[in-house]
């Protein structure tokens, strides 16, 4: 099949869903289709994280940039899909991607969104028309509307760590990595990185690192600049998706301490290399992920319960062993990519050509939960008095 696969990118773009795609599209091409990746970037395609990372592994990408107002962006994808006629249309969690997904239905090409997430943006993106929606965590498919989709679950996958982390010695330390997005919304990235000094300054054994770019990397930065537990708790910047396979079998347990989550991919690749994950209870993907106290811990809070996992795992190198290895059963049994990869070849196989309907001419009024990448023209008139008074706008004119 061919299969036109929308995602976004941009410097420091240092997410779940894109290293995802770094196994997954591979996993598809391997299994006969031929994937096309359409990104939609918010800086050039040269200094972009992920676009050089799917060249290499022969992936076949056309970059949207810079950024187009919606209406553009929607006749973007229009486009593209004329001109490469894919079988399936994958928009994923690509605004103008979803938008257009009626008027290619009305040409006759289906197509399927992805529900990474339960927050507020993914309630209003779930409420946009699709031939299929994939939730990521079984917990997910309740926000899929039953108005004829086909709704299935099926997680991320990863593939095999080239190495396997070893357990601590007796004696010596216990180092703790995060790798992810630098972001105090959903990651709460500054308190997890006060919670992490207060635990190092309390153990002498613990040494904690973490991974990634964001948003708020000067929080972070000023945070570890007011307690870093005397150098033990270091912010090393981003790495590269092969990088970051490389260095987490030097780690014994990731930390995740995020509000909410749907399925975090930096907890299986973890859990791969095997580390003991460390994580805060949440509604979606964590809890069909971890059995607390078997394949890792699922912490009720930031303080008390974080102190009972890592002093658990200082006290007995037994115990670690013991989790460490169900870690890594539990990814070789149900999310290594091939596997993954299988269940959405069945999806594809199963979702039915459209049948013919009438062309669509119009957008849905915006959402507010969306407002924020939801970038609609704002006619003719307003749009030169903005070029005149303020310079070239973000997004380009449409001539």
């Amino acid at each position: 099949m061919r299969l036109l696969f929308c995602t976004t990118d941009g410097a420091g773009a240092f997410n779940g869903i894109n290293a995802w795609l770094l196994d997954f599209l591979p996993a598809l091409t391997a299994a006969g289709h031929q994937p096309l990746v359409l990104l939609f970037c918010w800086s050039p395609p040269r200094e972009c994280h992920t676009y050089p990372l799917l060249l290499e592994r022969g992936i076949e990408v056309r970059t949207v940039y810079p950024r187009l107002y919606t209406e553009a962006a929607v006749r973007r994808c229009l486009k593209e899909a004329r001109g490469f006629k894919p079988d399936v249309f994958l928009a994923s969690h690509v605004l103008p991607a979803l938008l257009a997904l009626p008027a290619l239905r009305a040409a006759g090409i289906p197509g399927v969104s992805i529900l990474h997430n339960d927050d507020e943006e993914y309630l209003a993106k779930a409420s946009l028309a699709a031939d299929a929606t994939v939730a990521v965590s079984q917990s997910l498919l309740r926000l899929i509307p039953a108005d004829g989709r086909i709704a299935r679950f099926i997680p991320y996958g990863v593939s095999p760590s080239p190495r396997v982390a070893q357990a601590p010695l007796p004696d010596g330390p216990l180092r703790l990595v995060y790798h992810g997005r630098v972001a105090n919304t959903q990651k709460r990235i500054v308190d997890m990185a006060a919670a992490l000094a207060r635990l190092c300054r309390a153990r002498p054994r613990v040494h904690a690192d973490l991974y990634g770019s964001g948003p708020d990397e000067d929080l972070l930065r000023a945070q570890l600049a007011r307690d870093d537990a005397d150098g033990r708790v270091r912010f090393l910047g981003s790495r590269s998706a092969g990088e970051i396979k490389n260095l987490l079998p030097d780690y014994h347990a990731s930390v995740l301490l995020s509000d909410f989550e749907g399925l975090p991919v930096s907890v299986l690749e973890s859990m791969s290399a095997g580390l003991v994950p460390v994580c805060l209870r949440t509604a979606s993907g964590l809890p069909q992920l971890l059995r607390d106290g078997e394949n890792g811990f699922l912490l009720a809070d930031r303080d008390q319960d974080l102190d009972r996992a890592v002093s658990r795992l200082l006290a007995s190198p037994e115990e670690w062993n013991r989790m460490a290895r169900s870690a890594r059963e539990t990814i070789h049994r149900d999310f290594f990519s091939d596997s993954c990869a299988r269940r959405w070849c069945d999806l594809l196989e199963e979702i039915p050509a459209p049948l013919a309907a009438p062309a669509v001419r119009a957008l849905p009024p915006p959402l507010p939960a969306l407002a924020a990448e939801d970038a609609r023209h704002p006619g003719l008139p307003r749009a030169v008095w903005r070029w005149l008074r303020f310079g070239p706008p973000a997004a380009p004119l449409p001539w």
